[in-house]
């Protein structure tokens, strides 16, 4: 045989073995990038496997599944894990360990978005300041408004630094007004202050510039009092309200003092820049940020999975078609709305709208638990809430924080917070304990509680999440 030959029949028995192992490497191949592992020794040969994300604030976690270590930290994929009940663990130096029993599903991602690790020392700020009358955060979660009868002795408070802030040289023009109303309006920064002078009754707004604390001088005055500021806009420097259940606006360059919207409104709403209001015959109408007013046809028209927002008395959460789901605040019950049909579930104390995760929570003075919002609505049935907490002993509830994945209530003179992500069941962490009787609220935006003793000028703050809050701020009570 030639030297040519040799080499030939080389290269034929080198493509025939590499072809027998690209065929029987392929599959393999192709069962590992769907998710499939073999296990030839088990009741099942073939199985299915699930995906594990995981984010934690501090990042650069250590992971434990099953109490074995992983290369990964986070944030972190972990793929090709086989369907099952895992206890994860997150570990940190300087902060406590994270745990939870977590479900794993076959041909899907559980996510684990959003884990805290709750430092091992909290650092505290106090300060003692003269008395006030009630202490009210602007909705950036950055500051706090300390009120008091009149303009002259309010001050300001900077959740961040745990300082008080120099008043606007603007205000001192109403320091000889009396204040009769505050409103806090979800959809601004602002902080309204409604004023008794002279001429009647002036409204102010007190916004945040950079840092700084600014006076926009909104309207002239107001013949009477509203009962709820509902929406602000910028745009147009127009105030709108409800006076019972109409629906006026009043703006600075109004000739008039008010002008009617609506009448018989029963419920309200905000999504991005626009604003929603609900008529008792159900019908829903939208006014955009340059003030026009339009009839929401195309919530029956196409699906819908939105959150409107709060408003005088109910929440519309989703609407799909001519079905609507409303949470009624006075009754403090769930309803869906339909053509045929209502359907309730009653004993709700709070509610906050999930939208990263289509869930709703809601908690009790004895549970916290969540209802995923469906694709549909079924005219069979009301949706099941999933309970994290249900506890025999009565709670305080404070609210969610860390981008909804936590829940913090308190319960005999102690502040936990208690995991509430999809698919886990994790234990509860103290984070406070000896707690007096205080206000409580918490901000996202600092990742502080301020607790507050007005009679007493006594304001105390805590940080208990490590990092820069999520871009969601809110502030609970």
């Amino acid at each position: 045989m030639s030297i040519y030959s040799e080499i030939t029949f080389a290269r034929k028995i080198i493509f025939w073995v590499l072809l027998a192992f690209y065929i029987i490497t392929l599959p393999i191949l192709l069962m590992f990038a769907f998710g499939i592992t073999l296990e030839p020794r088990g009741n099942k040969p073939v199985i299915r496997t699930g995906i594990l994300e995981v984010s934690s604030r501090p990042s650069g976690s250590l992971i434990k599944i099953n109490g074995k270590s992983v290369k990964e930290k986070t944030p972190a994929v972990i793929e090709n894990m086989k369907p099952g009940i895992y206890t994860i663990t997150l570990v940190k130096d300087k902060y406590r360990s994270w745990e939870a029993r977590v479900e794993i599903k076959a041909d899907s991602v559980t996510h684990l978005d959003s884990v805290i690790l709750f430092p091992q020392r909290l650092k505290q700020k106090s300060l003692l300041i003269k008395p006030f009358r009630n202490f009210i955060p602007f909705a950036n979660g950055e500051y706090a408004l300390l009120l008091s009868d009149s303009v002259n002795n309010i001050s300001f408070y900077d959740i961040k630094s745990g300082t008080i802030l120099e008043k606007p040289e603007e205000l001192a023009t109403y320091d000889d007004y009396v204040i009769i109303k505050v409103e806090n309006v979800p959809s601004s920064d602002l902080v309204f202050l409604f004023l008794l002078g002279a001429e009647g009754i002036s409204v102010i707004g007190l916004d945040t510039q950079m840092g700084k604390l600014r006076i926009q001088e909104l309207t002239e005055k107001f013949e009477t009092l509203p009962d709820k500021i509902l929406w602000y806009s910028p745009y147009l420097d127009m105030i709108y309200f409800l006076k019972g259940e109409t629906l006026y606006s009043i703006g600075k360059n109004d000739e008039s003092t008010r002008n009617l919207i609506a009448s018989s409104v029963i419920g309200t709403g905000y999504y991005k820049n626009s604003f929603f209001y609900m008529l008792q015959n159900g019908k829903i109408f939208e006014i955009n940020r340059l003030g026009i007013k339009l009839p929401h046809i195309k919530i029956e028209e196409e699906k819908i999975r939105r959150y409107f927002g709060g408003g005088k008395n109910l929440t519309i959460f989703y609407a799909e078609g001519k079905k609507i789901g409303i949470f009624l605040k006075e009754e403090r019950k769930l309803l869906i709305v339909s053509p045929e049909r209502e359907l309730t579930w009653a004993g709700i104390t709070g509610e906050e709208v999930d939208v990263e995760r289509d869930r709703i929570l809601l908690w009790t003075e004895k549970g916290v638990g969540t209802i995923n919002i469906p694709d549909r609505f079924l005219d069979s049935e009301l949706p099941e809430v999933n309970w994290y907490l249900n506890a025999i002993e009565k709670i305080n509830p404070i609210g969610p924080i860390g981008n909804n994945s936590h829940f913090l209530f308190s319960r005999e003179g102690k502040i936990i917070a208690k995991p509430i992500l999809p698919k886990t069941q994790g234990k509860e962490y103290e984070i406070v304990e000896g707690l007096p009787k205080e206000k409580i609220y918490y901000s996202e935006e600092t990742g502080k509680l301020v607790m507050v003793k007005p009679a007493k000028g006594q304001i105390r703050s805590l940080k208990i999440i490590p990092e820069k809050g999520f871009s969601v701020s809110k502030i609970i009570k």
